[in-house]
């Protein structure tokens, strides 16, 4: 009863996709948190509300927060808007993982907007991402708001490659976001992500493209690995915004501009992974990243668009559960690595 397409659900089976139905239908349960971590209070609360549906993306939002409402969502300790990709893929690394952290005290939340690719979405309709994505943020920030200040659940933002484009398209700017939720986590970034990009474009003088500084970091930052993920977090203010992106994934740094314009990523000292032997050719390059993208989720662990090793120390950096270490946190990623 407590996931989307139970008998209980406003959001059928039938309606939620193929997607839609491995996110409910998935994650751990409360035997499996405990049995992990020791210790888990509730069973976690999953809610997907998928294109058939409904028409709009509104409605699709209202009804995902009618959900939330049936399942108690708004009582639990953290909710995560999590857009999805364009396929309507959530990655199981990353959802699971919260839920873990938090003893199953949690609600994700997430509406379909496509069956495509995220890269063929980004060609030929990228603009159903900036719906649902602003869509999902309006319905539940309009009900979160009407709860007390001090009894509200957490609200973090959360999106992977096109769901971080579209997760971070209802906020006008780094203060925008800060003063609305309570952190987010934004993985895989596409170039063409106005916030991101502006946010990079503004970086402090010095910082490289693939791993720019913006305000020494007050608010937000940028990382590639474990270490940088947690590296001097006791200057890092709250609300936290997360990017991570490594030098090597063509989804981050594919741009149209590469057809006459060498980019920073090559000019500057390049990231770790990025080949010293990489050289920029007009439209050559374009071409290159954009056939790469196809088989960016294919490489090992820590390199090009797979980032389900430095899942955990995402999440502990930016919402801060109750009771958490880095030990737990070291336990938990080894079981992520091990078992997905």
């Amino acid at each position: 009863p407590l996931r989307s397409g139970s008998a209980e659900s406003l959001s059928s089976w039938d309606t939620i996709g193929y997607q839609g139905r491995k996110f409910v239908a998935g994650g751990p349960d409360k035997q499996k948190i405990e049995q992990v971590m020791g210790q888990a209070t509730n069973e976690p609360v999953r809610v997907y509300v998928g294109l058939k549906a409904a028409e709009t993306a509104q409605q699709r939002a209202d009804i995902v927060v009618k959900e939330m409402e049936r399942t108690g969502a708004f009582s639990r300790q953290a909710i995560i808007l999590a857009t999805t990709t364009g396929s309507g893929w959530l990655e199981p690394q990353a959802v699971d993982s919260v839920e873990y952290m938090y003893g199953g005290n949690t609600a994700i939340v997430s509406q379909q907007y496509s069956y495509l690719p995220s890269w063929i979405s980004y060609l030929t309709d990228k603009e159903t991402a900036t719906e649902a994505g602003q869509a999902l943020f309006d319905a539940v920030y309009g009900k979160w708001m009407q709860m007390p200040k001090d009894t509200r659940p957490k609200l973090y933002a959360y999106g992977l490659s096109l769901g971080s484009y579209g997760g971070q398209t209802p906020y006008s700017g780094v203060n925008d976001l800060r003063f609305s939720i309570d952190g987010a986590l934004f993985v895989g970034t596409p170039n063409f992500t106005n916030l991101w990009r502006n946010i990079t474009n503004n970086r402090d003088k010095g910082s490289p493209e693939w791993l720019p500084v913006y305000d020494n970091g007050k608010a937000v930052r940028f990382a590639y690995d474990n270490e940088s993920i947690t590296k001097d977090t006791s200057t890092w203010q709250k609300p936290r915004i997360l990017y991570v992106q490594h030098a090597s994934d063509p989804v981050v740094w594919f741009d149209f501009s590469l057809i006459d314009t060498k980019p920073d990523w090559l000019k500057e000292p390049r990231g770790p992974d990025v080949s010293p032997a990489t050289r920029w050719f007009p439209v050559v390059s374009f071409f290159q990243l954009g056939i790469d993208q196809i088989s960016a989720g294919t490489v090992p662990y820590g390199h090009g668009h797979m980032y389900g090793n430095a899942v955990v120390n995402s999440w502990a950096t930016v919402t801060d559960p109750p009771n958490w270490d880095t030990n737990k946190t070291k336990i938990l990623q080894e079981y992520i690595n091990n078992n997905y």
